[in-house]
């Protein structure tokens, strides 16, 4: 199946909160413009969504978060040197919408540290209360995502 993270958003996150994210995630894919793309040669942050990809063969799929409810989304990166940004703006995310946003992955929380250094060194702040939660999402590895899939889900 390959290396993936996965998150639900359990409901619409608040526009003031999504501004939060949104500023933080172009920090970091600021930060990190040379190992990133999209479909259409730009990364996009706005109202709506934080949409983004690695380049040629540092791509995998395409990253999409989705500032509504999504029951159940994911990313699959095969580790490629971007994976490093969808941590971190999964991150970001959980550090201003605990409530609305719930990561797993496939890896452990110590696959995640590269993307809470480069928020840190983007001058995101991840508080030790979201690394510490995060280290509980993630634990060990678990080849099963933390997060149920729906149903109706392939």
């Amino acid at each position: 199946m390959g290396y993936t993270h996965y998150w639900k958003v359990s409901k619409d996150i608040p526009e003031t909160t999504w501004k939060l994210i949104a500023r933080d995630a172009r920090k970091v894919m600021h930060e990190s413009s040379s190992i990133l793309s999209s479909e259409r040669g730009e990364k996009v942050v706005n109202a709506s969504k934080i949409h983004f990809e690695g380049i040629g063969e540092n791509a995998h799929e395409t990253f999409l978060l989705l500032r509504t409810q999504v029951d159940f989304d994911f990313c699959k990166t095969a580790q490629k040197p971007y994976d490093v940004v969808v941590c971190a703006v999964l991150a970001i995310a959980f550090e201003h919408a605990p409530d609305y946003i719930k990561p797993s992955s496939d890896g452990k929380c110590e696959d995640w540290q590269a993307g809470v250094d480069l928020c840190a060194s983007s001058g995101v702040k991840i508080s030790d209360y979201t690394a510490e939660r995060l280290r509980d999402l993630l634990g060990s590895y678990n080849p099963e995502p933390a997060i149920e899939r729906p149903s109706n889900w392939p």
